[in-house]
């Protein structure tokens, strides 16, 4: 687990520079090269000077050094988009180029989108966040945790807590999984995965409250399988399938037109494949097993996992969580909503340095720690993004690659501050 929470910490809370920018392009206007571009790759061009020039070959260094196949990268402020990129290949050798609107497995960074479907649901008073969820889902009722005995056998006792909805946001339940885990614990959850796999949220949830917490529910943080059971929480109490209630009230809404859990005929040719790395951390073909599950009727619609999605759509989410719950005219949360998500825990650290809220891991910059200002995740395949709620700016890097790796994302981060806080210095 120590070197997850590595990766996390490196690729996630490096904060991104606050951005002063000119006139801004609004999200979801037409995707076309900007007058006279330097780089026939920079799709989107309203940062002041070079800029935009210099993101763009700094993301391109990753492909000319066989690092990824192909990656696109996008700057909101504002709810406006100021920066749009693409490099490189959808699949290796393919000569299919990235562009504006391909599609990318987000994979964790489903999580997020989760969580705010949650909040709507606590909004409108039909949850609260300290509820124990087995007044939804009964099969919570009496979860045990696993621990040693005075002999040191592996033994269950009952949890000193019920799992809240605020747990499972927090991933402070107590759940785990076999990938981000190991031990006692994680040959549990491989057992229980040898059943085979689930056709339903619901199937889940009861399969998993068949198994032991890791810890003690609110007694520490344990990145698992906590949005899973949320997304199942979220259909229940909305009396909606879960995919259908993200499309009615967060997808539409947002106009997030390319975001789903499956992907169609018609859309295939846009989706990027996943690549492997070899011994020499070079990209060295498709990795095998990547698309089968997106490609089923109905696919079952994991809270923490699953959604496929563009610069563009994610982008519209990225702007309304940094508009306080507002995208132009559309409000999806109210502000003091947003707000409670950004709540860093009553100041406790989830892990070193760092702290989660409702949905998303959460820092401060240099000048004030304590203070929340970034929000941020990614998803397996090297995908990230980074809100920062002081300049009201987000940035988002997909690229297609496993294993997962902190560098694409900490030194993406790292450039970002470098190219961009010069204009706020001068402004």
């Amino acid at each position: 687990m120590h070197w997850l929470l590595r990766i996390l910490l490196a690729t996630l809370l490096l904060p991104t520079a606050s951005i002063a920018v000119q006139e801004a392009q609004e999200v979801g206007t037409t995707q076309t090269t900007q007058e006279a571009p330097s780089k026939i790759g920079i799709l989107i061009d309203e940062l002041p000077g070079d800029q935009a020039e210099k993101i763009w070959e700094w993301t391109q260094k990753l492909i000319d050094s066989g690092q990824i196949a192909g990656a696109s990268a996008q700057i909101v402020r504002k709810g406006k988009v100021v920066y749009r990129g693409v490099h490189g290949e959808l699949e290796l050798g393919s000569g299919k180029p990235v562009e504006g609107d391909s599609l990318f497995r987000i994979y964790s960074m489903t999580k997020a989108v989760a969580s705010a479907a949650c909040m709507q649901l606590v909004e409108q008073g039909k949850l609260e966040l300290d509820d124990p969820i087995h007044q939804y889902l009964p099969e919570w009722k009496d979860v045990t945790v696993l621990t040693r005995d005075e002999d040191r056998s592996w033994i269950e006792v009952p949890a000193e807590t019920p799992i809240t909805v605020r747990h499972l946001l927090r991933h402070t339940s107590g759940l785990t999984s076999a990938l981000m885990d190991k031990g006692e614990i994680a040959k549990r959850y491989r057992l229980e995965q040898r059943r085979g796999g689930v056709k339903s949220l619901e199937e889940l949830s009861q399969r998993l409250a068949t198994l032991p917490l890791k810890h003690h529910p609110g007694m520490g943080w344990t990145y698992g399988q906590s949005t899973n059971v949320l997304g199942r929480l979220v259909e229940v109490v909305a009396e909606q399938p879960f995919d259908d209630y993200l499309k009615e009230h967060i997808f539409d809404p947002l106009g997030m037109v390319d975001t789903s859990f499956r992907v169609s005929d018609e859309d295939l040719p846009r989706l990027a494949a996943v690549h492997q790395i070899n011994d020499e951390d070079k990209v060295s073909g498709v990795a095998p097993g990547y698309l089968a599950s997106y490609r089923e009727a109905h696919p079952v619609p994991m809270g923490a996992s699953g959604l496929i999605s563009t610069l563009e759509d994610y982008g519209r989410f990225q702007s309304m969580l940094l508009g306080k719950g507002l995208f132009g005219e559309v409000r999806l949360l109210k502000k003091e909503t947003v707000a409670l998500m950004l709540d860093p825990n009553e100041g406790r650290e989830q892990v070193p340095f760092a702290r989660f809220g409702l949905g998303f891991m959460l820092k401060g910059d240099r000048k004030a720690p304590l203070k929340v200002r970034y929000a941020s995740w990614s998803g397996i395949a090297r995908t990230y993004f980074i809100n920062d709620h002081q300049t009201e700016t987000g940035s988002l890097l997909f690229t297609q690659t496993m294993p997962f790796s902190f560098r694409p994302g900490s030194d993406f981060a790292i450039m970002l501050e470098n190219v961009l806080v010069m204009e706020e210095a001068t402004d």
